[in-house]
């Protein structure tokens, strides 16, 4: 990250804060994975184009809002992930998410519930979470 920031290549610093968060959620250190991952979203969304794979922050911030059962910031999370010029979730994972998302929409809380903790399952399995 150090050699990153002093070449100014921010997509790199914002990546090497991705990372960090995901070590930082894996390692139990909520407030760090966070602080990390808006910051990596930040520096991304500072661009014209969208950084495809946002998703290395947007993932450590999923499993944050779903602990603490922040249900819209989950869905936040989820949209940014098929979000224009995102690298997109691989099967099952992303039909998963697209049904977390038609339960949401259809307010229908024990269905959304039942497949956001599919949803980690995957994650889990994908080294994600």
């Amino acid at each position: 990250m150090t050699a990153a920031a002093e070449a100014k290549m921010t997509t790199y610093v914002a990546v090497a804060k991705a990372n960090q968060a995901w070590l930082a959620w894996r390692r139990g250190a909520i407030a760090e994975a966070q602080q990390l991952g808006e910051a990596a979203l930040e520096l991304w969304l500072q661009f014209p184009t969208p950084f495809p794979y946002q998703w290395l922050a947007v993932w450590p911030l999923i499993g944050i809002a779903n602990m603490f059962d922040l249900d819209a910031e989950v869905i936040e999370h989820i949209k940014a992930l098929f979000g224009p010029g995102q690298y997109l979730p691989r099967q099952p994972l992303a039909g998963v998410l697209k049904s977390v998302l038609n339960a949401w929409e259809a307010e229908d809380s024990a269905f959304f519930k039942m497949q956001m903790d599919k949803a980690v399952e995957h994650a889990r399995e994908l080294n994600y979470l």
